[in-house]
C-alpha cells in the first residue's frame, strides 16, 4: 500500500507500475544509436494504458514524469511501433502453428476415412441375413465432413480464398436541382 497521497495503489487496480526509467549512461558516446530495454519498456507499458485502460496523455505523462503530453505522446507512438513489429513476427509463428495442427487434424481425419467401421447397435455387431456385419457409413461422412472444414481453414490461412467483388455498371451522372446552369457561367 502507497503512502503519498494522491499516488496509485497498482495492485488495487490489476495494472503492472511503469517500468523505471533508463539509465541516461547508456550512450556509448560514439554516434551511434544503441536501443534501451528499459524505454522500450516504459513505451510499452504508456501505450497499453493509452489503448487498453484508456488512460489520457496528461494521466501518462504526470505517472511515468515525463513532464508534457507531448512526451506521453511520443513514448506511446513508439511503443505502438514496438508492438507492431513485435505482433507481426508472432503472427507468422502462430501461423505456422496453426498449420502444423490443422495438418495434423487432417492426417488424423485421413485415416479415419481409410478405416472400415462396422455397425453395432445397443453392444452387438449388427448383421444382414447371410451374417455379414454391416458397414457403417456415418463416421465416413462425419470424417468427410470434418476434411472439408479442415479445407477450408487451410485455404483461408493460405489466403486462397477470393474476396468478395462488388461490380458497378453504367454511368454516374450529377445534377444540379433547382440551380439554372446558365447563372453558374
Amino acid at each position: 500500500m502507497t503512502t503519498e497521497p494522491g499516488a496509485r495503489d497498482w495492485e488495487a487496480e490489476g495494472i503492472p507500475p511503469p517500468p523505471p526509467a533508463a539509465d541516461p549512461r547508456r550512450n556509448p558516446g560514439n554516434g551511434r544509436y544503441m536501443p534501451n530495454p528499459a524505454t522500450d519498456a516504459r513505451c510499452a507499458w504508456a501505450a497499453a494504458r493509452w489503448a487498453i485502460d484508456g488512460w489520457t496523455m496528461q494521466e501518462i505523462s504526470d505517472t511515468m514524469g515525463l513532464g508534457s503530453k507531448g512526451n506521453a505522446h511520443r513514448h506511446i507512438q513508439r511503443g505502438l511501433r514496438a508492438t507492431r513489429e513485435a505482433t507481426a513476427a508472432t503472427v507468422e509463428q502462430a501461423r505456422a502453428a496453426h498449420r502444423t495442427r490443422l495438418e495434423y487434424a487432417v492426417e488424423v481425419v485421413l485415416d479415419i476415412l481409410e478405416t472400415e467401421h462396422i455397425t453395432v447397435s445397443h453392444g452387438r455387431v449388427v448383421k444382414d441375413d447371410q451374417g455379414n456385419t454391416i458397414i457403417d457409413d456415418a463416421p465416413l461422412l462425419a470424417a468427410a465432413d470434418r476434411l472439408r472444414a479442415l479445407s477450408e481453414s487451410l485455404r483461408k490461412l493460405d489466403g486462397l480464398d477470393a474476396p468478395a467483388q462488388v461490380q458497378h455498371s453504367g454511368d454516374v451522372t450529377y445534377q444540379l436541382i433547382g440551380i439554372d446552369p446558365e447563372d453558374l457561367k
